[in-house]
């Protein structure tokens, strides 16, 4: 879960963006390491939601602890919400 306020703190995603990063989403071997919000199955809030951001700082090493992104929280924004909010 600290990961994930990580990444969103320095990328400004949103909580369900983060959550259901894959694989196929995050790219740390290219010159430029980024994730791509893609909408992977799922409906995007708008049109300009589909996009790439680089990664630097705390959410460069985050994924970089998390290439497959956050398996335990993934369809489950809701739940990290709550959990987030109770600190």
């Amino acid at each position: 879960a600290r990961r994930i306020i990580f990444l969103i703190a320095e990328t400004g995603l949103r909580l369900s963006e983060a959550c259901n990063l894959s694989r196929s989403t995050i790219r740390l071997d290219g010159d430029i390491p980024h994730i791509q919000v893609r909408p992977d199955g799922r409906e995007m809030k708008t049109a300009d939601s589909q996009r790439d951001i680089p990664l630097v700082g705390a959410a460069l090493e985050a994924m970089k602890l998390q290439p497959d992104g956050f398996p335990r929280y993934r369809d489950k924004a809701d739940s990290l919400s709550a959990l987030v909010n109770q600190a």
